[in-house]
């Protein structure tokens, strides 16, 4: 009864995250010194007043480099103004080239966000053999709709090596409950979720919270709360610190009734 308990997906947060395509990671990873394309080709216009043509091109083209965002450079694509999409894909190849690893991951993204995932593959894979975590992400859902474990198993332990919540989510979620063919390893999906806990900030920014982070710690934390509970000894002590790993990590869910009614469970307990 009690691993059936464990095992009940609804007990538990149980969701795999971002192991499909239904969206992608980028990043806003250029700067105006990567906008020598468009730089030329303003140049080379005859026709520079303030409603020209070429000036509204290179407006539309300056904006999704610098501001990569999938809605403008959806609407740039899907409106025909090919000219500017040339140029911006320009600017992020030349950038990729000179170093900037990070653009091949952003190539890929444009590329899939417009049909053609074959197409951003060997980009994606190419900004991840460089280290980059989005990279990485972009491939676990592309190998998630192909429902080829074996690469997604692969693209979580690259994750884990970066320190990226997602990989550790993902990847104590497939251990806890028997995802992606692996068969459930109660007492490995509990270190992993004890080390989610450790986790710090993937980019250290007081005006940008990793919600990402929190939000995961935050299912971590329950997870790991319920599963001690459950199988753990219920002395005092033992009971004390699994409700004080409850009361002491920062939520970020806003309705949280799961974790009040455990932690309700847990005080009960403890009076008795």
């Amino acid at each position: 009864m009690m691993t059936e308990e464990i095992l009940n997906k609804d007990s538990f947060y149980s969701m795999l995250w971002h192991t499909d395509q239904a969206s992608f990671f980028f990043e806003k990873c250029l700067g105006s010194q990567h906008l020598e394309p468009l730089n030329e080709f303003l140049l080379e216009g005859r026709h520079l007043s303030p409603f020209s043509e070429e000036l509204t091109i290179y407006s539309q083209a300056s904006r999704c480099v610098l501001d990569f965002e999938i809605y403008t450079l959806e609407q740039v694509y899907r409106m025909g103004n090919l000219n500017a999409v040339e140029l911006m894909m320009d600017c992020y190849h030349r950038a990729a080239k000179k170093g900037v690893n990070e653009a091949y991951n952003n190539i890929g993204v444009f590329l899939a966000m417009t049909d053609r995932c074959m197409e951003a593959l060997p980009y994606w894979k190419k900004a991840a053999q460089g280290g980059s975590s989005c990279g990485w992400i972009n491939l676990l859902g592309y190998f998630g709709t192909q429902n080829d474990y074996n690469d997604m198993l692969l693209c979580l332990k690259k994750l884990i090596r970066l320190n990226h919540p997602l990989g550790f989510w993902n990847m104590a979620v497939a251990n806890h409950f028997g995802n992606l063919n692996l068969s459930p390893q109660l007492e490995k999906a509990k270190r992993i979720y004890a080390k989610m806990m450790k986790l710090t900030p993937i980019e250290e920014d007081e005006n940008d919270i990793d919600s990402l982070l929190l939000q995961a710690k935050t299912m971590a934390c329950y997870n790991l709360a319920k599963i001690r509970f459950l199988t753990e000894d219920h002395n005092n002590d033992n009971l004390a610190t699994i409700l004080e790993l409850l009361t002491s990590t920062p939520y970020v869910l806003q309705d949280r009734p799961r974790e009040n009614a455990l932690i309700e469970e847990i005080r009960d307990s403890i009076k008795r």
